[in-house]
This record gives structure tokens, sequence and C-alpha cells, in this order.
């Protein structure tokens, strides 16, 4: 943002004073005027983070409770999902619990009868390559396994490294990147941890 002349505020948070890295991170810098130190238990955050505006936007990282609090409180304000911005470290529920959650709890079978679950084959529309995805392997894998690398990172759907395109087919999503919006579209899909809801699956590869 400072590389852009875009005006922002850093604030980090420390459970002591030694724990911060403020100094590292903003010592010497020209934006170092722009870092807010906080120790122990964090302020009020609806006051902290403050209401929208066209062209705000909030970035956090952090421990997942820390995230989930933040991201609840903005969304409470009326702060736009495509505006909320986060790289976590790790999924932040179970399987089971994800999964529940993409389904709303409801079958495990969409209309078309497919398990999620179960194998299903991803396409590649620029070759016209169909490769089979297992029930007990990503579809990154199985990409990767038939000469397809994907760039990946977390495998577990949280850093967005390997977001694909999606031509044809409905994603089950289980990651934790894309935004409600992207995920009702239906044309974006991490192959690294979410699978297929119809037995083909093409992909912009």
């Amino acid at each position: 943002m400072d590389n852009a002349g875009l005006p922002f505020a850093l604030h980090e948070f420390g459970r002591t004073a030694s724990a911060h890295l403020s100094e590292t991170l903003a010592g010497g810098a020209r934006w170092q005027a722009a870092v807010r130190r906080h120790i122990g238990r964090s302020p009020d955050l609806a006051a902290l983070i403050g209401t929208p505006a066209p062209g705000r936007h909030l970035y956090v990282c952090g421990p997942a409770t820390m995230i989930d609090a933040v991201f609840e409180t903005a969304s409470a304000l009326g702060w736009p999902a495509d505006h909320l911005h986060t790289e976590r470290f790790a999924a932040p529920e179970t399987r089971a619990a994800q999964r529940g959650n993409a389904h709303d709890g409801g079958d495990a079978s969409d209309a078309a009868g497919t398990n999620p679950d179960g194998p299903f084959i991803v396409e590649l529309a620029r070759s016209g390559l169909q490769v089979s995805v297992g029930a007990d392997e990503s579809a990154c894998a199985a990409l990767s396994r038939a000469g397809v690398p994907i760039p990946m990172s977390c495998e577990q759907g949280v850093c967005g490294a390997c977001k694909t395109s999606v031509l044809s087919g409905t994603p089950d999503h289980r990651d934790w990147i894309l935004t409600t919006e992207e995920q009702a579209s239906g044309t974006v899909f991490t192959p690294c941890c979410s699978r297929s809801r119809t037995p083909i699956l093409v992909l912009d590869l």
C-alpha cells in the first residue's frame, strides 16, 4: 500500500511489549507513523475497525480466534465480504465441520446423485485430458500424478495459491480463502482441498 501511495494503518497486537515486531517492521521505514501498537487485550474491535467505505479494505493475520472475531465484528458493521482479507496458516475447523458448512447440513449427495466425498473427474479444457480423482486424494494430487502440477502451498484451502477457474461442473467448496460470492459463482476452485458435486469438473487448464 505504501508503494501505491495509499494511506493505511497497521495495528499490531502483542501480549507484552517484548512480543511486538513493530520496531523491526517499521524501523527506518517511511511508514513508521502508520504503526499502532496494542499491548494485552485488544480494544473495542468495532471502534478500531470503523465503518466501511468505498475503497476501504481490512486485512488481518494472526490466531484463528482473532481473525474470526475481527471478521464477525466487521460483518456486523456492514463490511462487504470482498473488502475483508486474510491468510490463515491452518484451516479453522475440522474437515467434517467444514463440509457441514458447505452443504448446510444437508445430504452428502447433490441433486445429480454425486457424492462429493467420492471419486470424480477433472477435465483440462485446453487439452481435453481427463484425470480421475480418487476418493482418498485431492485434485491437486491427481493432477500432479498425471504430470500436471498445480502451484500450491497450504494444501488446506487457506492461502489461495492453487485457485483455478472452472468452466463447467459444480465445485464442492471446502476452502477458507474464497469469498461467499466466489463460491456461489462456481467459477473458481481450490483443487488442494475442494471436490466436485458433479461427475466431471472442467477446469481452465
